[in-house]
């Protein structure tokens, strides 16, 4: 907690010139609605990415972030999750990327906010997981690596979220060493962790966003 007061008071005008600035509480209503919905299925979902980094370097959202990331073993799913959103007048599944057993990805909008639920494959041999993204425009698609990870609890938003045990470990992989100033023109392409993967293969769109 300390640790992320010494960054609010020595950002905090971080994120006040972006365009998605204002709607930093639509973000939070966002990830609430997905947290809730995956704990009525009872299904395992854990904050991913620019989410995860929110929570760990300041114990909230990013002002300047425009979506919000979710990450879920591709082994829990089934067709509830997708039923849940498609057409929900909340948060909508607007894209599908791949198949259950290759490369699944999901794009909902709701809240004037894009959310993405990547679902990671685990790779015992390596004791590692993947999962996919794609990039900007569809342009072909994209790998990333990370360690195997336990789940742990953590209160995010006021209310129960899981995390991985190892988001340090994690979010340097992601964002390098120095993870703790931020960037606003970040782009998730240049990870260490990631790589091409070829094209984008399986698309179905439900809906415009």
């Amino acid at each position: 907690m300390k640790a992320a007061r010494q960054f609010q008071e020595k950002y905090s005008k971080l994120g006040k010139s972006s365009k998605h600035y204002g709607n930093i509480a639509y973000r939070a209503d966002a990830a609430l609605y997905v947290q809730r919905v995956m704990r009525k299925l009872q299904k395992t979902i854990w904050i991913a990415d620019g989410l995860l980094l929110g929570w760990y370097r300041q114990c909230g959202l990013m002002p300047h972030d425009f979506d919000a990331d979710f990450g879920m073993w591709a082994e829990d799913y089934d067709s509830t999750v997708k039923e849940a959103f498609e057409g929900n007048p909340f948060l909508q599944l607007c894209i599908v990327w791949g198949k259950e057993s290759d490369s699944l990805q999901f794009a909902l909008w709701g809240y004037k906010m894009k959310v993405d639920i990547f679902f990671y494959y685990k790779d015992q041999k390596n004791n590692s997981a993947w999962y996919s993204s794609t990039k900007e425009n569809n342009a072909g698609k994209l790998k990333s690596t990370v360690p195997m990870f336990d789940l742990c609890t953590t209160e995010f938003l006021d209310e129960l979220f899981l995390v991985p045990c190892n988001a340090l470990e994690l979010l340097e992989i992601e964002y390098g060493k120095e993870w703790m100033i931020p960037k606003t023109d970040y782009k998730y392409q240049n990870a260490e962790n990631i790589k091409n993967d070829g094209i984008v293969g399986h698309r179905v769109i439900l809906c415009e966003f």
